[in-house]
Order: structure tokens, then sequence, then C-alpha cells
């Protein structure tokens, strides 16, 4: 498998969450840990990614605590590159189905011309 292919597969098996004070369509409500206490968004809609989950498939950018189980955050701009690279990957698929198109279309065209001329 090439690395670019390897690299979208690593971005799409990450779920980005969005979390905030009160219900709605988020996954993560920060506002409800503890009792409603001191919360990590400070009762703020925020958006972000479980880092316990991301540390599955990328450790190299989640910080854990010493016992190396729990995630206390990750750096996000070491996602950069990989996504570069995710849109790289998707582009040059999206170039080559372009051209299949093209391709296909030129034949149905060449086969409406011929149908005609019978």
């Amino acid at each position: 498998m090439n690395t670019l292919r390897l690299t979208l597969l690593v971005i799409l098996s990450i779920v980005s969450v969005a979390y905030g004070q009160t219900g709605g369509p988020y996954i993560l409500d920060w506002s409800t840990i503890d009792g409603g206490g001191g919360t990590s968004s400070g009762g703020q809609h925020d958006v972000g990614m479980v880092a316990e989950e991301v540390g599955e498939v990328l450790p190299e950018i989640v910080e854990y605590e010493e016992n190396g189980i729990d995630a206390t955050g990750m750096d996000y701009s070491k996602l950069t590159p990989l996504l570069v690279e995710a849109v790289k990957a998707l582009k040059a698929e999206n170039d080559a189905l372009k051209k299949r198109i093209e391709v296909l279309e030129a034949k149905m065209q060449q086969v409406s011309i011929l149908s005609l001329e019978k």
C-alpha cells in the first residue's frame, strides 16, 4: 500500500467531535463532566478529537500522563503534514476519476454517433 493511501486511511480513522454547554448535535459535552464543575472548555462550545483515540493511530502527537494511558493533550499542528498528504491523495484520485469519466463520455459519444449512422 502506498504512503499516500496509508496516510488517508489514518486520517479517515480519526473521529472529530464537537462539544459544548448544551445538547444539540454534539458528541461530547464537557459541561456535564464532574457534575458540571470545572470544564475543559469553560462551558463554551468547542471542537476537537478524543486524544486517546487519536493515540491509537498517531501516538506521536498525543501527550500522556505518567501512567502512559491517560492523555493530557495533543499537538494538533502535527496533523498538518498528514492532512496535506491526505488532500494530495484525494486530488490524485479525483484527477484519475475525472480522466476516466472523460474517456467513458468519449466512448459513449462514439457509440451514439455510430447508432445514428445506422
